[in-house]
Protein backbone atom coordinates (compact mmCIF):
# COMPACT_ATOMS: atom_id res chain seq x y z
CA UNK A 1 0.00 0.00 0.00
CA UNK A 2 1.18 3.52 -0.74
CA UNK A 3 2.33 5.33 2.36
CA UNK A 4 3.25 8.76 1.05
CA UNK A 5 1.39 11.40 -0.93
CA UNK A 6 3.28 10.99 -4.19
CA UNK A 7 2.77 7.23 -4.19
CA UNK A 8 -0.91 7.61 -3.24
CA UNK A 9 -1.54 10.02 -6.12
CA UNK A 10 0.16 7.65 -8.55
CA UNK A 11 -1.86 4.73 -7.19
CA UNK A 12 -5.15 6.62 -7.57
CA UNK A 13 -4.24 7.64 -11.12
CA UNK A 14 -3.57 3.97 -11.85
CA UNK A 15 -6.99 2.94 -10.62
CA UNK A 16 -6.33 1.95 -7.01
CA UNK A 17 -9.45 2.53 -4.90
CA UNK A 18 -9.38 5.05 -2.09
CA UNK A 19 -10.64 2.23 0.13
CA UNK A 20 -7.28 0.54 -0.29
CA UNK A 21 -5.39 3.56 1.03
CA UNK A 22 -4.71 4.34 4.67
CA UNK A 23 -7.16 6.74 6.32
CA UNK A 24 -4.63 9.55 6.46
CA UNK A 25 -4.22 9.41 2.66
CA UNK A 26 -7.97 9.11 1.97
CA UNK A 27 -8.35 12.26 4.08
CA UNK A 28 -5.83 14.15 2.00
CA UNK A 29 -7.73 16.64 -0.21
CA UNK A 30 -5.30 16.25 -3.10
CA UNK A 31 -5.66 12.46 -3.14
CA UNK A 32 -9.45 12.63 -2.71
CA UNK A 33 -9.79 15.16 -5.53
CA UNK A 34 -7.63 13.03 -7.84
CA UNK A 35 -9.82 10.00 -7.12
CA UNK A 36 -13.22 11.68 -7.57
CA UNK A 37 -12.03 13.47 -10.71
CA UNK A 38 -11.63 10.03 -12.29
CA UNK A 39 -14.70 8.42 -10.74
CA UNK A 40 -17.32 10.46 -8.90
CA UNK A 41 -18.41 7.43 -6.90
CA UNK A 42 -14.96 7.39 -5.30
CA UNK A 43 -16.49 10.00 -2.99
CA UNK A 44 -17.82 7.18 -0.81
CA UNK A 45 -14.67 6.42 1.23
CA UNK A 46 -13.62 10.07 1.58
CA UNK A 47 -14.00 11.01 5.26
CA UNK A 48 -16.65 13.64 6.02
CA UNK A 49 -14.07 15.85 7.71
CA UNK A 50 -12.11 16.08 4.48
CA UNK A 51 -15.26 16.96 2.54
CA UNK A 52 -16.52 19.59 4.97
CA UNK A 53 -13.42 21.72 4.61
CA UNK A 54 -12.98 21.07 0.87
CA UNK A 55 -16.34 21.50 -0.91
CA UNK A 56 -14.60 21.43 -4.29
CA UNK A 57 -14.08 17.67 -3.80
CA UNK A 58 -17.84 17.08 -3.60
CA UNK A 59 -18.45 19.39 -6.57
CA UNK A 60 -15.86 17.51 -8.66
CA UNK A 61 -17.39 14.14 -7.72
CA UNK A 62 -20.93 15.24 -8.60
CA UNK A 63 -19.77 16.81 -11.85
CA UNK A 64 -18.35 13.44 -12.80
CA UNK A 65 -21.23 11.29 -11.52
CA UNK A 66 -24.43 12.78 -10.11
CA UNK A 67 -25.24 9.53 -8.33
CA UNK A 68 -22.35 10.24 -5.96
CA UNK A 69 -24.83 12.47 -4.12
CA UNK A 70 -25.92 9.40 -2.16
CA UNK A 71 -22.46 9.24 -0.58
CA UNK A 72 -22.37 12.85 0.54
CA UNK A 73 -23.11 13.34 4.26
CA UNK A 74 -26.45 15.12 4.75
CA UNK A 75 -25.09 18.22 6.52
CA UNK A 76 -22.86 18.94 3.52
CA UNK A 77 -25.58 18.78 0.86
CA UNK A 78 -26.41 22.18 -0.63
CA UNK A 79 -28.80 23.27 -3.33
CA UNK A 80 -25.82 23.93 -5.61
CA UNK A 81 -24.52 20.39 -5.13
CA UNK A 82 -27.98 18.94 -5.82
CA UNK A 83 -28.20 21.02 -9.01
CA UNK A 84 -24.78 19.80 -10.10
CA UNK A 85 -25.83 16.19 -9.51
CA UNK A 86 -29.14 16.62 -11.37
CA UNK A 87 -27.45 18.29 -14.33
CA UNK A 88 -24.97 15.43 -14.56
CA UNK A 89 -27.57 12.67 -14.19
CA UNK A 90 -31.35 12.83 -14.35
CA UNK A 91 -31.35 9.74 -12.12
CA UNK A 92 -29.64 11.67 -9.33
CA UNK A 93 -33.14 12.68 -8.17
CA UNK A 94 -33.25 9.24 -6.54
CA UNK A 95 -30.34 10.30 -4.31
CA UNK A 96 -31.86 13.55 -3.09
CA UNK A 97 -33.11 13.37 0.47
CA UNK A 98 -36.16 15.33 1.60
CA UNK A 99 -34.13 16.71 4.53
CA UNK A 100 -31.71 18.32 2.07
CA UNK A 101 -34.52 20.51 0.78
CA UNK A 102 -36.19 21.46 4.08
CA UNK A 103 -34.62 24.90 4.24
CA UNK A 104 -34.65 25.59 0.50
CA UNK A 105 -36.31 28.83 -0.49
CA UNK A 106 -38.66 29.34 -3.40
CA UNK A 107 -35.93 30.56 -5.76
CA UNK A 108 -33.76 27.51 -5.03
CA UNK A 109 -36.69 25.14 -5.46
CA UNK A 110 -37.67 26.82 -8.72
CA UNK A 111 -34.17 26.23 -10.05
CA UNK A 112 -34.26 22.61 -8.90
CA UNK A 113 -37.67 21.76 -10.39
CA UNK A 114 -36.71 23.44 -13.66
CA UNK A 115 -33.82 20.96 -13.79
CA UNK A 116 -35.88 17.94 -12.69
CA UNK A 117 -39.62 18.25 -12.06
CA UNK A 118 -39.63 15.15 -9.86
CA UNK A 119 -37.96 17.22 -7.12
CA UNK A 120 -41.47 18.56 -6.46
CA UNK A 121 -42.17 15.33 -4.60
CA UNK A 122 -39.41 16.10 -2.08
CA UNK A 123 -40.17 19.70 -1.18
CA UNK A 124 -42.27 21.07 1.67
CA UNK A 125 -46.06 20.90 1.25
CA UNK A 126 -46.33 24.68 1.11
CA UNK A 127 -44.13 24.64 -2.01
CA UNK A 128 -46.23 21.85 -3.55
CA UNK A 129 -49.05 24.37 -3.26
CA UNK A 130 -47.06 27.23 -4.79
CA UNK A 131 -48.40 27.78 -8.31
CA UNK A 132 -45.11 29.06 -9.75
CA UNK A 133 -43.14 26.12 -8.34
CA UNK A 134 -45.68 23.57 -9.56
CA UNK A 135 -45.90 25.12 -13.03
CA UNK A 136 -42.12 25.06 -13.34
CA UNK A 137 -42.06 21.41 -12.26
CA UNK A 138 -44.80 20.23 -14.62
CA UNK A 139 -43.35 22.16 -17.54
CA UNK A 140 -40.13 20.21 -17.01
CA UNK A 141 -41.91 16.89 -16.38
CA UNK A 142 -45.68 16.62 -16.79
CA UNK A 143 -45.85 13.63 -14.45
CA UNK A 144 -44.71 15.87 -11.58
CA UNK A 145 -48.36 16.97 -11.32
CA UNK A 146 -48.85 13.98 -9.03
CA UNK A 147 -46.83 15.83 -6.35
CA UNK A 148 -48.83 19.05 -6.60
CA UNK A 149 -51.33 19.93 -3.92
CA UNK A 150 -54.93 18.84 -4.61
CA UNK A 151 -55.81 22.50 -5.20
CA UNK A 152 -53.23 22.78 -7.99
CA UNK A 153 -54.03 19.36 -9.44
CA UNK A 154 -57.49 20.87 -10.07
CA UNK A 155 -56.04 24.03 -11.65
CA UNK A 156 -56.71 24.06 -15.40
CA UNK A 157 -53.50 25.93 -16.26
CA UNK A 158 -51.39 23.43 -14.29
CA UNK A 159 -53.11 20.45 -15.90
CA UNK A 160 -52.77 21.92 -19.40
CA UNK A 161 -49.07 22.61 -18.79
CA UNK A 162 -48.54 19.07 -17.51
CA UNK A 163 -50.39 17.57 -20.47
CA UNK A 164 -48.40 19.65 -22.94
CA UNK A 165 -45.08 18.79 -21.32
CA UNK A 166 -45.88 15.10 -21.04
CA UNK A 167 -46.85 14.71 -24.68
CA UNK A 168 -49.29 11.91 -23.86
CA UNK A 169 -52.02 14.17 -22.57
CA UNK A 170 -53.49 13.26 -19.21
CA UNK A 171 -53.38 9.51 -19.89
CA UNK A 172 -50.24 8.96 -17.83
CA UNK A 173 -51.14 11.07 -14.82
CA UNK A 174 -54.94 11.00 -15.06
CA UNK A 175 -55.36 9.41 -11.65
CA UNK A 176 -53.85 12.52 -10.04
CA UNK A 177 -56.24 15.06 -11.53
CA UNK A 178 -60.01 15.52 -11.37
CA UNK A 179 -61.84 13.24 -13.81
CA UNK A 180 -63.45 16.18 -15.59
CA UNK A 181 -60.08 16.99 -17.14
CA UNK A 182 -59.90 13.56 -18.74
CA UNK A 183 -62.78 14.48 -21.05
CA UNK A 184 -61.31 17.88 -21.86
CA UNK A 185 -60.00 17.92 -25.46
CA UNK A 186 -57.36 20.51 -24.52
CA UNK A 187 -55.91 18.13 -21.93
CA UNK A 188 -56.00 14.97 -24.06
Amino acid sequence: LPTDLKMALAAVHNGISLRDLPYVLRSNPEVALAAVSQNGLALNPVPAAALSSNSHISLAALSKNGLALKHLPEPLVTTQLILTALRQSHQAVECVRRASLEGAGVSDVLELVRTNGQILGLVREELQDDRDVVLAAVLQDGAAVRFASPRLQADRTVVLAAAAADGNGAQFFGSFIPTGFLRDPDVN
